[in-house]
């Protein structure tokens, strides 16, 4: 394929390398390793001892020869042979995206290795002494090198690079979402969740901000709200500005915790010793069913229970209830005809 006109990035990332004429995937992958990867005595790598690309230096056991690190090289031709024929489909943006990705991949591959092999290290850590912790926090860099490879993939399609990530509107439906991984179903173990906090982050600059971020990182965003904190208005805004799209929004008539079946609600508050042991299940569901009010207001209301101060542990609650083995929610049709099964059936179609 002739490449020419297009650029690789240095081995700094800073400069650009012109290419010229026609390449191969082998040819590529070679330009990107002589490029790229730097000579390197793999006696400083904590794996050098079991490493199979490690090459003893002859004069000393103790030592190795300097050679560029062939755990990346391997994967990087892996990376060129495998996806090289995608480049004939692609305009010349996304031809240099995937250059550029490449660069990245190289990054996040090299430096991996790096850190790996220092972890392993003792006596790396020890000449480090008390300063040691600071080579754990300097694997930061692996999440910066990662964003910008699946930023600069994410609209290549057979990448598949975007993952989804839903943002909720409080901390009580977050770590709802939290407690329901652990019933290790795929549908809540992979999932992303942030929190907008739309109850007091009104401003639509601020969540556009915040849904741009991830957008440009490759996610595909999911928001859910509240009806009864105007929300709304604000997708459509969102919608319109083409943030999000219709179908990956989910919005409660009134809030989180009116969408939990009464039934539900009766056992996660008597959990939390909100009710007398006496009342019955009956008696429950009768004082608080029916109008338009959010269920907080009804329990205050009605039973003279606020639980505002304890909505995320309610949330909990109710997730662990879900969690119990015997209660197969998924294929418990009145469950999922209620506004909870509702957003959790959302929630399934999402991963």
């Amino acid at each position: 394929m002739n490449l020419s006109g297009f650029t690789i990035f240095d081995s700094y990332g800073v400069d650009r390398v012109p290419l010229e004429g026609s390449y191969t995937a082998d040819t590529l992958a070679g330009t990107f390793i002589e490029t790229w990867i730097p000579y390197f005595e793999c006696h400083k790598c904590g794996r050098w001892d079991y490493c199979k690309y490690a090459k003893p230096h002859p004069a000393n056991p103790n030592r190795s020869i300097d050679i560029k690190c062939g755990v990346v090289i391997d994967c990087i031709r892996n990376f060129v042979r495998t996806s090289f024929e995608i480049l004939e489909g692609l305009d010349k943006e996304k031809i240099q995206c995937y250059l550029d990705g490449a660069f990245y991949f190289y990054k996040f591959v090299y430096k991996a290795e790096g850190f790996i092999g220092l972890c392993m290290d003792s006596g790396f850590q020890e000449d480090y002494g008390e300063y040691s912790p600071l080579l754990y926090g300097q694997m930061k860099h692996l999440r910066d090198n990662i964003n910008a490879l699946t930023s600069l993939l994410k609209d290549i399609s057979p990448f598949r690079t975007s993952q989804p990530i839903l943002f909720v509107e409080g901390y009580a439906e977050k770590e709802f979402l939290n407690e329901l991984k652990k019933s290790h179903c795929s549908w809540f173990l992979y999932l992303n969740s942030e929190v907008y906090e739309g109850s007091g982050n009104k401003a639509l600059k601020r969540i556009k901000m915040l849904l741009d971020k991830y957008k440009e990182q490759g996610y595909q965003i999911y928001i859910q709200g509240d009806a009864d904190g105007n929300n709304t208005d604000i997708f459509q805004k969102l919608i319109k500005a083409g943030l999000i799209s219709r179908e990956n929004t989910f919005v409660f008539t009134h809030d989180f915790e009116s969408s939990i079946p009464l039934e539900v609600l009766y056992v996660a508050i008597k959990k939390m010793a909100f009710l007398d042991e006496s009342m019955s299940r009956e008696i429950f569901i009768k004082a608080i069913q029916g109008d338009d009010l959010s269920i907080v207001t009804r329990l205050n209301d009605r039973l003279g229970i606020d639980i505002k101060p304890r909505k995320i542990e309610l949330a909990r609650m109710v997730a662990r209830i879900l969690n119990h083995p015997r209660f197969s929610w998924w294929q418990d049709d009145k469950f999922l005809s209620s506004e909870l099964g509702e957003f959790l059936q959302f929630i399934m179609k999402i991963i």
